[in-house]
């Protein structure tokens, strides 16, 4: 049945279980032929619109990018255009997962390797006659903090965090302040001696990485 059928060239049973289909030229010149010709190049909209979520991308934010996050990115978004183009409801969605819990191992990480950024931010914090330009003054102890820290912090500190429950519990502290908007980074509930319970008194504070020094600095927020 199959040999009589002019769309294939030939037929072959390639061992147990296996047949080999080979497609004639003229089918497949006229497929694409037809694919040609047709505005929506074969591809006809969908009966019933379908809501269609896609869940891509999901880098993780405290370690450097590559170019290997592409591929889902990629993946997703060719993925999200098709069922478009066949004409169905899609949401996109780029998920970070938990990304403040890395903020949060991040944070207690640097106040415990640098107890003395902690000390000088909470001072700036306190301090009301700095004047209007005091992110230009020298020195600036906390700007010692490199991205290459940041990096080679993150995972020693994601380690601790599995390890050892109460580094874990800190590190979501940190994040649910963070979250809430309280006042400045709070190095609080320590897991280092060297590392002060600190909190900004008056004017809130962040943390923000600057694109051309390629350092970790503190930044006033009204």
């Amino acid at each position: 049945m199959l040999k009589a059928d002019p769309r294939l060239a030939a037929v072959e049973i390639a061992g147990p279980g296996f047949i080999n289909l080979k497609v004639a030229d003229a089918a497949l010149s006229e497929r694409a032929n037809a694919v040609a010709a047709d505005p929506r190049a074969g591809a006809d909209l969908v009966p019933e619109p379908r809501r269609v979520l896609v869940d891509y991308g999901g880098p993780n934010v405290a370690k450097p990018m590559h170019v290997g996050h592409l591929r889902s990115s990629i993946i997703g978004e060719s993925l999200k255009r098709l069922y478009r183009f066949r004409g169905d409801i899609v949401v996109g969605d780029a998920h970070f997962g938990d990304w403040g819990y890395q903020m949060g191992l991040l944070i207690g990480a640097v106040c415990d390797e640098h107890p003395a950024i902690a000390a000088e931010v909470a001072r700036l914090n306190a301090a009301t006659d700095l004047p209007s330009d005091w992110q230009a003054l020298e020195p600036r102890p906390f700007e010692i903090i490199e991205l290459s820290d940041l990096d080679r912090l993150y995972p020693l500190a994601a380690a601790r965090g599995k390890a050892e429950p109460e580094y874990r519990d800190r590190a979501r502290k940190l994040t649910a302040e963070l979250q809430a908007k309280a006042p400045g980074p709070i190095c609080s509930g320590s897991a280092s001696p060297a590392s002060p319970r600190w909190r900004s008194s008056e004017t809130s504070m962040r943390w923000a990485s600057t694109s051309t020094s390629g350092r970790a600095r503190a930044t006033s927020i009204p």
